[in-house]
Order: structure tokens, then sequence, then C-alpha cells
């Protein structure tokens, strides 16, 4: 695997956006030109970094896309893009989206390619926040389309590729719905949708290595987020029946991520939880005395957040924690 795969491409197209907002120097005053050279030196620095990519392709080395080095690298590489992305209005960020799209899923192309566009998009989504809403309604079709992938089933993509990607769509959900103050993303039919799928990521990658911080970091903030950002009863009750449905699931890892997840939402929602958490005691009351410690340990600790929360004593009807 090519090490700047992921990232150089970015700086490919920037050169077409770039020439395309920029106009002759000699008919720009100060301030103008001053912000013309700054362009031109940015669209420099994308054809240097493009060039240097070129030249390291040749060297083939296996990626962890999971690794900190790797989200260091990826991190500054994102920055340089972003921070001229930013300095341009919504008239050339939406159509540099579209020709950054087109070009990662048109025929023949690359995992990694898509890997850079749904990079792009969750860097836009921590950058723009609430902005971020202009854009990407043009982008659920795509997103969707990724969740729906299982690992048993992928053709032409690696597993850890695939994870990445999808890592990289909850996340920038996650960003997008945290500003989502009129629930563009949270509608009764979007939410029916998109919470099976994102439920389901928990089951295609429960075997996985780092389990755990997959869903402590991407999926379980994803539904949370999403059930703070509903602002119906109702659609919120799907969420929460959707998480609790995992109680009775087999896997210890699965157990524990719903858990955690209840822990998740009960912070995030805080006093407002009060509405939901009797729906959850009879399933706390089960995993109270499941057969896994861990899984008992982990419901006492959901018993604690939750009363903490909701000011109530939630357990008190179960056996004493020492």
């Amino acid at each position: 695997m090519k090490f700047l795969d992921l990232r150089h491409l970015v700086y490919e197209s920037l050169g077409g956006v770039v020439g395309s907002v920029t106009d002759s120097p000699m008919d720009m005053d100060g301030e103008k030109q001053k912000l013309w050279s700054s362009k031109k030196r940015e669209k420099h620095m994308a054809k240097i970094l493009a060039a240097k990519r070129r030249k390291l392709e040749t060297k083939s080395v296996e990626v962890n896309f999971e690794s900190q080095a790797f989200e260091l690298a990826e991190k500054s590489s994102f920055d340089a893009a972003m921070s001229f992305i930013l300095k341009n209005s919504e008239s050339v960020i939406r159509p540099f989206l579209l020709k950054l799209f087109n070009w990662a899923s048109a025929e023949g192309s690359t995992p990694r390619k898509e890997m850079t566009f749904f990079s792009v998009l969750n860097h836009l989504s921590m950058c723009l926040k609430g902005l971020m809403l202009l854009f990407i309604p043009a982008y659920v079709a795509p997103m969707k389309e990724k969740l729906e992938i299982s690992p048993s089933s992928c053709e032409n993509i690696m597993v850890v590729e695939l994870r990445f990607i999808v890592s990289k769509i909850l996340s920038c959900l996650t960003n997008t719905m945290a500003h989502d103050i009129n629930a563009v993303l949270t509608t009764h039919e979007m939410v029916s949708e998109f919470v099976p799928l994102i439920a389901n990521q928990w089951k295609h990658y429960v075997d996985a290595d780092n389990f755990e911080a997959f869903s402590d970091e991407t999926v379980s903030p994803c539904i949370a987020q999403m059930m703070l950002a509903c602002r119906i009863d109702d659609t919120r009750n799907l969420i929460h029946r959707q998480v609790l449905a995992l109680a009775r699931h087999p896997k210890v890892a699965m157990r524990k991520a719903m858990l955690r997840t209840i822990q998740m939402i009960s912070n995030r929602l805080m006093e407002e939880y009060s509405t939901f958490y009797p729906e959850a005691v009879p399933v706390l009351a089960e995993l109270k005395e499941d057969s896994n410690q861990q899984v008992e340990i982990e419901c006492d600790e959901t018993l604690r957040v939750i009363e903490k929360v909701v000011g109530e004593a939630v357990y008190e009807h179960f056996p004493r924690i020492e």
C-alpha cells in the first residue's frame, strides 16, 4: 500500500479549483494582489506535495490506518488543504466537493480515492461545524451505500479500508449533527434508515481488532449524538430501542458496547434521559445477572451514570454495589 495515496489526492484536485477562482493580478488592488499571491503560493504548495508523492510512491509499505502516526500524518496533510478550502465561499466549496466525489466514485476508481473523499468530508465537518449542513445532504446516499456493505461480502476493497471509510462517515455525521439545530439529519425517515445501518457496524466488526475503540470513538458517539439531535420522542425511542436490542447478543463485546452507548446517551441527554430510562431498567436488570463479570461491572457503571444524570435512585431495586 502506498503511504501517501490517501492524502496527496486532495492536493491534485486543488489545482483546477484554485485556477478557477483567481484573476489576473494586473486587474487587482493591493489587498487583492496579496490574496492572489497567497492563493498562488497555496497552489504551488499543492503541486510540490503532489510531486513529492510521485517521487515516493515507488516505495510501497504497509499502513496501519488506525495508528497514531498515520492519524498525525493525515491531520497535518489535510490541515494544509483545509486552510485553502476554508478561505473560499460556498460557491467554490460545493463544486470542489462534487469534483472530488466524481473523481473518487468514477468507474475504475480505487478504494483509496474513496478514503480520501470521506476523509475530506470528515475534516470539513470539523472545520465548518453548522455550515456543513449546506453540503452534507448531497452525500447522504453515498454514505448509506457504504454503510450497507458487509465486510464479509467485500469486493475490490479490503476490510481495513472499508472500516476506515465507515469511521470517517460516522465521525462526519456526529460532527454535523452536533450543530443540527433544525434536525435536518434527524427526521424520522432519516433516522429509520440510518440507525439500523449504524448499529450494524457493531455486528460487522465485533470480531475485529480494536473493536472497543472503534465502538467508543465512532459508533456510540454517532448514535448518542443522533438521539440528542432528534426533536421527536418517537424517533428517540426508535434509536433507544435499537441499542437496547443488543442486550441479549451472544458476544460479550456487543453487550458491553450496548451498555457504554447507554452511558453516552445518558451523559448527552442528561435529565432528558429520565423519559427513556424506565424502558432500560428491565434490560439492565438482566445484565446485572450476566454470566460474564465484565458485563456486570459495566452494567453497574451504567446504572451509576443514569442515576447521576436523572437524579433518581435508578438501581434501588438492584443488588447493592459494594
